[in-house]
């Protein structure tokens, strides 16, 4: 939940004209789509997702190349030029987890939020 913190203050907190697709996967047994805090992601910018089969995370891994089996707290940031077609491309930049690449996310994000704005922001 960290990652997702971080990401609702630091990335919605901006003015964009983006979207930004969050997908819940569930991990641990545990894990269940009620526990989400929906306030996270509360802005008409942000769309969520529960994948409890992990679907969309297998996919992730297979499709990117990750060296794991199942994707999650993690980011895959497209441009405004991207398209879906097998797979979305042109893949801008990724990580795992979220916060130990939270800089760079920054670093490729903000030219896309706002031209000459500063990533140590």
């Amino acid at each position: 939940m960290d990652g997702a913190r971080w990401v609702h203050e630091t990335v919605l907190g901006r003015r964009g004209d983006f979207r930004l697709y969050a997908v819940w996967i569930r991990m641990l047994k545990e894990d269940k789509r009620a526990a989400i805090d929906g306030s996270l992601f509360d802005d008409p910018r942000a769309v969520r997702f529960w994948d409890g089969d992990q679907a969309l995370g297998r996919w992730f891994a297979q499709t990117e190349d990750r060296l794991t089996r199942v994707v999650w707290d993690s980011f895959f940031l497209y441009g405004p030029e991207a398209r879906w077609r097998l797979k979305p491309s042109p893949l801008l930049r990724a990580g795992f987890p979220v916060l130990h690449f939270k800089g760079d996310l920054k670093e490729a994000l903000w030219p896309l939020l706002r031209p000459g704005a500063n990533p140590s922001v």
